[in-house]
């Protein structure tokens, strides 16, 4: 039956003209697929498969094998496949639907592998697209890939004048911070986030980093990022003043977190919390301070800010 629909391919190319009519395209489309599911992948190779298989096909070839079979290693072999043998050009569609497909299902090497295809062919990643993969990557642990998406897609976003989303870079970031890698995030934010051209990073890319800092006892280092925020248009919340807060505490800078709670109550648009209050108070109490943590305890109170059981 394969060899007689092949025949039928070849006597009447004419059939398949990109002006006759869509049914007959999706004819082809499913004819195609039949093919890659009985792992025919060689007809391919053919004259007539060479001139008739454009990118747009090999999109729906590659969405029906990978939907409808539930099978994108198959849809990965079918594109792999027509770009080898036949130097298919596939479009970013494509691209964005494997590498979803892969990633779900954890076939990390083949994903890796698409992901050098677009940086072979310049291809710019859908935003979504790339915050699932970095997602998917930093989940699994493979950081350094997760840098590789980021600084491929940022390289491109520039050449093309658009801009990866900050979304996308703060996922790594959290997820640096959440392993305990902190010093793989602070490079990073500083080398590459922090020098992207027409990139600027969010309150939130610094607000982890800062975070990442304090919970590590670098608190000298959280605040020289705190004074680099104005310079990249960013404003300190109040989750940036209770990492510092809470950091200057933890090695024991009562006093510079007392100071920095003064500094806030004196702002328009910031005002301290029930955290902000927690970590001060915790603090006091640790170095035997009961007085003045009773004290700190009662401004909270007529302040307004109810007291949790913290």
């Amino acid at each position: 039956a394969l060899k007689s629909i092949t025949r039928c391919f070849h006597g009447t190319p004419a059939q398949f003209e990109s002006h006759l009519p869509k049914a007959e395209t999706i004819w082809f489309i499913k004819v195609v697929c039949t093919l890659s599911v009985c792992e025919k992948l060689s007809v391919f190779s053919s004259d007539y498969f060479r001139e008739h298989l454009n990118p747009s096909i090999a999109f729906f070839v590659t969405q029906h094998i990978n939907n409808h079979f539930s099978n994108p290693r198959l849809a990965f072999e079918f594109f792999q496949f027509t770009r080898l043998n036949l130097s298919l050009v596939h479009s970013v569609s494509t691209f964005n639907l494997l590498l979803m497909s892969l990633c779900q299902i954890g076939f990390f090497d083949l994903a890796q592998l698409m992901l050098d295809y677009t940086i072979t062919d310049g291809l710019l990643l859908d935003g979504s697209v790339v915050e699932f993969l970095v997602s998917c990557f930093a989940n699994a642990g493979k950081f350094r890939i997760c840098k590789e998406v980021l600084i491929s897609q940022a390289n491109l976003s520039s050449e093309k004048e658009e801009v990866v989303s900050s979304f996308a870079h703060n996922i790594l970031l959290s997820m640096l911070v959440k392993r305990n890698r902190v010093d793989e995030a602070v490079p990073f934010f500083q080398d590459h986030i922090l020098r992207l051209r027409g990139f600027c990073p969010d309150t939130c890319s610094f607000n982890i980093v800062i975070r990442g800092l304090c919970k590590g006892g670098q608190v000298d280092k959280a605040f020289q990022l705190f004074y680099d925020m104005g310079s990249f248009g960013c404003s300190p919340d109040m989750i940036t003043y209770n990492s510092l807060i809470n950091g200057l505490c933890t090695v024991g800078n009562l006093d510079r977190a007392l100071c920095l709670l003064r500094d806030i109550q004196s702002q328009v648009g910031v005002a301290p919390d029930v955290v902000t209050y927690t970590s001060i108070i915790s603090g006091l109490c640790k170095s035997g301070k009961m007085e003045e943590a009773a004290s700190l305890l009662d401004e909270m109170v007529q302040c307004g800010i109810r007291p949790n059981l913290i």
